[in-house]
């Protein structure tokens, strides 16, 4: 059954015919392709049922396409031939990222403290005698000896240096040098200390004062000189023990293992603690340095040690203890690295309110926060909320310059993750430049492929083959030959699966088998293809049905047995067809659906109408709690059955109740039409009538305000655009969906009255609202109008914010040549001509004119050159002007054949070829070929530009008539 409508609704497209041209391909406005069910459609045979008025505008110059509504034809959905579609090799939806193996050594917080506490080793003297203070160098000393044990070190110091100034040859002068030193060493006064230590172990070697010295000496940080001073007693612990310090504090090897603390001088004892936990945490020994207690009283040093336990526990796994640690901590300070430290702790463990931690010591130490925020993003990365990894990572990289390419690449990679290609995109090919790095090739190579950018993509992918990583060397190649194959780009796509047998070769043949059978090359395709189903299908559409069956019969898959109903279908036993079908409906996947949706559209497909009517109402029976496309063509095959049945109003019905639960998609608008067909019972009154009378019975039909645009829009073809600005009015002013683009429509007549004040102020007002839909177009049409007004400012401002399109880009450039702004011209201009070589010709004729205007002649030749092969005549009839102009000077003939070709070749380009004619024959004046000049100028006798007609008058004053 065939229902023909007869009418149709445009809407026109308006541009400068000969003067424009689009960077875009302009895109069909309506896709009449029919909708598939099945990948095995036969596009020749089907037609589409059901379409009714879609409205759809292509971007940026073109305003309006025209939508035909086709004659209405039932379908066969029953194929003679099986077109599959390629599986489009989608790029990964998640990209990987490694996690930061830095990690923060807390050892750069927590440094290995000098000894200062510590008591130092006690040499004692029998205390000299005196009677009544006589000898008077015993009383000295003796005095300053009990001082000391009294704790007076004042008095102490002062009878002691008396003592050293006095009596140089005193046999106790070792002692009183010893004595003073350790005076001071208790007074803090450091470097005093060391000068009478070492004095008094220059006088006389003893250990006590060459140990003291040195200790002195590593405090002071002269780690050299504690170092000779030690080298000159005799190897024991302390020496050992002293000697490991004094490498630690230097950043060299050290080694405590075989110091026993306990064994050491008194005093050394509890740095010794400190300096042996300190050793094994930063070797992470970190259960040993758990066992080893401080218990001294040096708050620094305590508290170093409890941030230690704190750590040695979190990085054995004891969280609990690990929190108490610094729990301890950040209550006795609120200060330093200390706090800051245990702060830091508390957020390794408590990961639940890390950002929080981060938060607060962002402030007070940002390496700190840096690392939170790496292990905070790292950890979100993991569980997929790659938004608030993206973010962690972002406060991560503003901190410090440390990890700077891993935080670009995770970066990178989060917003990848996040379907954010484009600035991924960016990222990635900075960072390919940074690193050299086939891995970020590769990032950068599948993020340019999601973003569909072939030519970088393709570059990047080649730079990622370099990759000792097989695995990415395979998917880099397997996304090459999905780029070539569909570029058509043979010998790279035959060469790179060539390369992918290497890795892959089922992969491989099936791609080749995919190259053969979209070239028609079934026979090939056979050939190639490993995949069972994809052979099969290509033997069937090269017509060897023997072979589909030779590879199915020993398949017992769902997939092969529907392709044996096609087999059978295609032998004309519909019999056997619907025994492979009966079999394949009893089940819940979606080939079980297709099977009994077929099985119901075989009766159909043969007229018996009454049979389908009954197996669509099945089909709906048992997909009853189902709603998608088999379902509701199912519904609107039953109508279509009841409507070849004569069954009016049972379709009438169906159609109705479908539009109003599918209100606004596309079944609804085939149903829509359908009910069109219906109620128009064949009409073939105009489109105008039908339109009215379709909005009489159903005004409150879904699509009525776009019904009622193509009627404005018919009221426009007839001229009657007072009528359509009625109608657009109306619906702009209802706040519907529709309302948007009945107000673009409404400016767009106003435009074409050339009441462009009007125009303007509906734009305007249209766009400070905050519906999006036409606001590009609305945008550009403002931009036109502020042109056409010469307020190119206004012009240039819309242009400049949209010009990441490259046809406004173009436009943008044309103005501002036309401003007079032309070095920010050329840059538009030349980035054109990079990026679309295609049309060097077009763009290299505005880059001549521009250099022209610039006075640059010298490098205007060659982009004219290019401009006088320009698809636009006018343009290439400029281009020979200007190069007429450039050589008029200095080489008059070939300025003269400039100006001929322009004349010649381009007569429709009537202002410059009159000038061309003046400037020619002003050459041929002086060349004294005075007739022939005359007939260039003739023609000009009657120009209606009377500057030009003048000057052709005046010169032909004294020339003789053109005779030819």
């Amino acid at each position: 059954m065939k229902v023909r409508i007869p009418f149709y609704f445009s809407i026109f497209c308006h541009s400068k015919a000969g003067k424009e041209f689009s960077f875009l391909p302009l895109k069909k406005a309506l896709n009449s392709k029919s909708l598939e069910l099945f990948p095995q459609n036969d596009k020749e045979s089907l037609i589409k049922l059901n379409i009714i008025l879609v409205l759809v505008l292509t971007l940026f110059f073109c305003s309006y396409a025209e939508v035909k509504v086709p004659e209405v034809v039932f379908p066969l959905e029953i194929t003679t031939k099986i077109t599959e579609e390629k599986p489009y090799l989608e790029p990964p939806n998640t990209l990987e990222l490694k996690t930061l193996n830095e990690e923060l050594n807390i050892t750069q917080y927590i440094k290995p403290k000098k000894p200062t506490d510590v008591k130092l080793p006690v040499l004692t003297i029998e205390k000299p005698t005196a009677y009544l203070g006589i000898p008077p160098s015993n009383a000295l000393l003796s005095d300053a000896i009990d001082y000391y044990n009294k704790g007076d070190l004042l008095f102490a110091e002062s009878n002691l240096e008396k003592f050293i100034e006095k009596y140089k040859d005193h046999k106790n002068l070792f002692y009183a040098y010893y004595l003073l030193g350790v005076v001071k060493y208790n007074l803090g006064k450091y470097p005093g200390a060391e000068s009478n230590l070492s004095k008094s172990c220059e006088i006389l070697k003893t250990k006590e004062a060459c140990l003291s010295s040195a200790i002195v000496n590593i405090i002071l940080g002269d780690q050299e000189k504690a170092k000779s001073l030690l080298s000159q007693l005799d190897k024991d612990i302390d020496v050992s023990f002293y000697n490991q310090v004094i490498n630690l504090l230097s950043g060299g090897k050290a080694d405590f293992n075989n110091i026993n603390c306990d064994n050491l001088d008194v005093g050394s004892i509890e740095y010794c603690q400190y300096i042996q936990k300190y050793y094994n945490f930063s070797v992470g020994n970190f259960l040993k340095a758990l066992k080893i207690k401080y218990t001294g009283k040096n708050k620094q040093l305590m508290y170093d040690s409890i941030l230690m336990d704190g750590f040695s526990y979190y990085y054995t796994g004891v969280y609990q203890n690990a929190s108490g640690k610094f729990n301890l901590t950040l209550k006795e300070n609120t200060n330093g690295y200390v706090y800051n430290l245990a702060l830091y702790g508390k957020a390794l463990i408590d990961s639940n309110n890390i950002d929080d931690y981060a938060g607060v010591l962002q402030s007070r130490d940002e390496l700190l926060a840096h690392y939170l925020y790496i292990k905070l993003a790292n950890e979100r990365f993991k569980k997929g909320n790659y938004l608030d990894a993206f973010i962690y990572f972002q406060n991560a990289i503003k901190l410090t310059d440390k990890n700077k390419t891993y935080l670009k690449l995770a970066i990178a990679t989060s917003l990848y993750n996040l379907k954010n290609y484009d600035y991924a995109l960016k990222l990635f090919s900075d960072l390919t430049t940074e690193t050299n790095d086939p891995e970020v090739f590769y990032y950068a190579g599948i993020t340019a492929y999601a973003v569909k950018d072939f030519v970088k993509a393709e570059r990047f992918l080649n730079k990622a083959l370099e990759s000792k990583d097989s695995e990415i060397k395979k998917k880099a190649l397997m996304y090459l030959a999905e780029i070539y194959l569909m570029n058509k780009d043979d010998e790279n796509f035959v060469n790179t699966a060539s390369q992918l047998k290497e890795f892959d070769k089922t992969y491989a043949y099936d791609l080749l088998g995919w190259y053969f059978y979209l070239n028609g090359d079934y026979q090939n395709a056979f050939k190639a293809f490993k995949d069972p189903y994809m052979k099969a299908v290509s033997a069937f559409n090269a017509g060897d049905l023997e072979a589909v069956k030779n590879i199915i019969q020993n398949r017992n898959d769902r997939k092969s047995k529907f392709l044996l109903v096609y087999v059978y279908i295609k032998e004309n036993d519909l019999e056997k067809a619907r025994e492979v079908l009966r079999e394949l409906l009893n089940g819940d996947d979606l080939i079980a659906k297709k099977a009994y949706y077929l099985y119901a559209y075989t009766f159909f497909s043969s007229g018996d109408f009454v049979r389908a009517s009954q197996e669509f109402s099945k089909f709906l029976e048992k997909y009853k709690n189902d709603d998608d496309i088999y379902t509701r063509k199912a519904l609107l095959r039953l109508a279509d059955s009841y409507y070849n049945l004569g069954e009016r109003d049972l379709a009438v019905n169906i159609y109705k109740d479908f539009i109003t639960k599918y209100s606004g998609t596309k079944d609804s608008i085939d149903a829509a039409y359908n009910l069109i067909i219906l109620e128009s019972k064949g009409s073939s009154e105009d489109v105008e009538s039908m339109i009215k009378s379709f909005l009489t019975k159903y005004p409150k039909y879904p699509l009525a305000n776009i019904l009622k645009i193509q009627l404005a829009e018919i009221y426009q073809n007839k001229g009657k655009i007072e009528n359509a600005i009625k109608i657009y009015q109306e619906v702009a002013a209802v706040n519907s969906k529709e309302s948007a683009l009945a107000t673009y429509k409404l400016a767009e007549s106003y435009y074409k009255l050339n009441q462009l004040d009007k125009a303007k102020q509906v734009l305007i007002d249209y766009l400070n609202t905050n519906n999006e839909e036409y606001k590009l177009l609305s945008k550009l049409l403002l931009a036109e109008i502020y042109e056409k007004q010469n307020d190119l400012d206004n012009s240039i401002k819309i242009y400049e914010e949209l010009k990441e399109n490259d046809d406004v880009k173009f436009k943008l450039a044309k103005i501002l040549l036309q401003k007079g702004d032309y070095d920010k011209a050329l840059t538009y201009f030349k980035e054109l001509l990079e990026k679309h070589p295609e049309k060097v010709n077009e763009i290299s004729f505005y880059i001549g004119k521009t250099y022209y205007l610039m006075n640059d002649k010298k490098d205007a030749v060659s982009y004219l050159e290019n401009g006088t092969k320009s698809s636009n005549y006018n343009d290439a009839a400029v281009s020979y002007y200007l190069l007429g102009m450039i050589y008029n000077k200095e080489n008059p003939n070939k300025a003269l054949n400039y100006f001929l070709n322009g004349i010649y070749l381009y007569p429709s380009s009537k202002d410059i070829t009159a000038k061309s004619r003046i400037e020619a024959a002003k050459i041929l004046l002086k060349a004294e070929k005075r007739k022939e000049a005359s007939c260039l100028l003739t023609p000009l006798q009657n120009y209606e530009d009377e500057n030009i007609k003048n000057t052709a008058i005046n010169i032909l004053k004294d020339l003789p008539k053109c005779a030819r």
